[in-house]
This record gives C-alpha cells, structure tokens and sequence, in this order.
C-alpha cells in the first residue's frame, strides 16, 4: 500500500509529460527456459519526463502467462515483473522516441494441472532491463507506442531445471498522456 501512495505521489508531483499506459506484448526467453519460455504479457506503466524531452523516470509491471505440453503433461507458468527506472525522452512534435534502463524483479510460478496442485515452483531474482520504442500522442490525452526491452542477469529454477530467465519483451502501449 505505502508503494502505491509513493507511486501516485510521484505522478501527482510531476512537472512534466506524464504517460500511464496499459502494455500488451509477447517476452522471448531464452532456450534454457522452455518449454515454458513465451508468455504473454499484460501489465501498466507509469512515466514521468519534461514537456520538451530529456531525462526523466519509468516504473511498471507485467503479468504474463504461459501452457505448454510436455511429455504428455501440461506445464502453467506464470510470469511477474516489477521495474523501475530513469527514462530518456527525444521529443519531436507528437513523437517521443526513447530509451530506458533500469532494475527489474522477475517472479516465475509454475504448476502441472494434470497432477494435481501439489507439484509446483517458484523462484525470484533481480536483474536489469534496457528497452526502446516511440510514444505517439494521437490526440489530446492519447497516446499509443511501441517498445520492446531486454531483460538481464535473471537466473531462475522452475520445475527442478535452472535456465537463464533473461527476455526479450515486444510490446504495445496504449493510455493517456497530461
């Protein structure tokens, strides 16, 4: 709760363009991560930089979800993402290209369904993203954009195998701009 009030404190005290967007997208990991390694994403973000571009700050998280069969046997995954993180801007008229980088907390959950709710896993690790993309605002208070990030550093064990948990994420954005 004390995270959510600090969260909108920040975007109440703003003194620049602030975006809160919804994010719709696909991660990629690494091989060492299947069969499990594609979940879709759905997550918010919230970022904060001056009227005219430059530097300024982002934080949001992603829900992802993954079924795949192996073996015979259904493996769920889910995938929690908390980031936060400084935030370039180069403003041009209604076009905001990026770049950003910053800390991001990865949480994998998964559970074989066809054996019952006993057999599962979870594992977390902190690690770091850079991402890219464009922010076009469409109308008053509207935008929509393009991203996609790199996660690193994220090692993690689901289901007795260990794998390299770092992503590729493409997505895109759509919310409002004031």
């Amino acid at each position: 709760m004390r995270t959510l009030a600090a969260l909108l404190l920040l975007v109440l005290c703003s003194c620049g363009t602030t975006r809160v967007s919804a994010n719709l997208g696909q991660a990629e990991m690494d091989e060492d991560m299947k069969p499990a390694n594609t979940p879709t994403l759905a997550g918010i973000e919230v970022s904060d930089v001056p009227d005219d571009g430059g530097l300024g700050w982002e934080a949001g998280g992603h829900w992802g979800r993954d079924t795949t069969t192996t073996a015979g046997d259904s493996l769920t995954t889910e995938l929690w993402e908390g980031y936060a993180g400084p935030r370039y801007e180069f403003r041009h008229g209604n076009f905001a290209p990026y770049l950003s980088g910053g800390a991001s907390v990865v949480t994998v959950h998964g559970a074989f369904p066809d054996k019952g709710s006993t057999e599962t896993s979870r594992d977390t690790d902190l690690g770091l993203y850079l991402g890219a993309g464009v922010d076009w605002d469409i109308a008053h208070f509207w935008m929509i954009g393009l991203g996609v990030r790199k996660t690193f550093d994220q090692e993690l064990t689901l289901a007795g195998v260990t794998g390299n948990a770092d992503a590729w994420q493409f997505l895109f954005r759509f919310g409002v701009s004031y």
